[in-house]
């Protein structure tokens, strides 16, 4: 969850070490970056892009949030390790 800079790290570190990777970030952009790297990118079918300043992701709508959520509840399921990263 967050495909800036450590995110895509830990996507590449985690295929280097032959895992199936899936990524998302609420900035739409890093789409092609994550699957360069041989990750696949989750996309919400939701109409608010997360492009904050500076290359950072900007605060989303409690509507994403809860979209976002679900989708992660489902990846939860299927997955072994999630990964999160954040600007703090």
């Amino acid at each position: 969850i967050g495909a800036g800079v450590a995110g895509l790290a830990a996507v590449g570190a985690a295929k280097g070490l032959g895992a199936q990777v899936r990524a998302f970030d609420t900035r739409p952009a890093v789409k092609d970056e994550v699957q360069s790297l041989g990750g696949t990118f989750l996309e919400l079918d939701f109409e608010e892009a997360g492009d904050g300043g500076g290359g950072y992701a900007k605060v989303m709508s409690p509507e994403f949030i809860a979209a976002e959520m679900a989708l992660f509840r489902e990846q939860a399921k299927e997955v072994d390790v999630v990964i999160t990263t954040a600007l703090v």
